[in-house]
């Protein structure tokens, strides 16, 4: 709730907020010589574009606040969820983990994909079927494991950098510029991955760490 308030605060005040919309050829951006006709805008149309994106923007928050469930349930610095969800319980079962992250995955795969095709990302060659294929199949494990990693080990790390590059990803498009940070996000998905499971290795090593150490000082 947090994230949506202050992301839709962003909006309202840069497009309430002077300077004015500025409307410019691609060719400005690009230093060509010779005007395209293709015209992008900057500063402005930002409620717009916060509307038309409102399902990627929706994704991330709801991640967001699935890794806040469960640190209020790991932590006890922080207030706890007043009241649970019984099929959300942490660490969930293997079976459980399994049909959530499956969830997580295929809502992202679809949302993803819909974006891609919004931003018309596109291959030379003819090849655009097997790019969104393999852009789909990304999408569902980029997000399917890290939220495994949540719900099964309460690994927090991971899911959290997952919300943060889908908001950074869709944030991207309030920005008038000719290249397509989705493209990467959509194409490239091995290398967000291979920094999640990073990651990953990085938080769970910390943990056992600091179990040997606690277990160390009791000994």
């Amino acid at each position: 709730m947090v994230a949506l308030v202050l992301t839709t605060a962003y909006v309202l005040g840069m497009e309430l907020t002077p300077p004015g919309p500025t409307f410019r050829d691609v060719a400005e951006l690009e230093r060509l010589a010779e005007p395209t006709g293709i015209m992008v805008v900057e500063n402005g149309l930002y409620i717009v574009r916060y509307m038309v994106n409102a399902s990627v923007w929706a994704v991330g928050f709801l991640f967001l606040g699935l890794v806040e469930y469960v640190i209020r349930d790991l932590w006890a610095r922080v207030p706890s969820v007043p009241g649970s969800i019984p099929w959300l319980s942490v660490p969930a079962s293997r079976r459980r983990a399994i049909a959530l992250a499956s969830t997580g995955g295929l809502l992202h795969a679809v949302v993803m994909v819909w974006y891609a095709t919004r931003l018309g990302v596109t291959v030379s060659g003819g090849f655009d079927w097997l790019v969104y294929l393999f852009g789909a199949v990304g999408m569902w494990m980029l997000a399917a494991i890290p939220l495994y990693l949540l719900v099964r080990y309460r690994l927090i790390a991971p899911a959290t950098l997952l919300a943060v590059f889908i908001l950074v990803d869709v944030q991207a498009a309030f920005t008038a510029s000719v290249e397509d940070p989705h493209a990467l996000y959509f194409g490239g998905w091995y290398l967000y991955l291979g920094i999640l499971l990073i990651v990953a290795g990085i938080e769970s090593g910390l943990r056992r760490l600091n179990v040997s150490q606690r277990l160390a000082s009791k000994t």
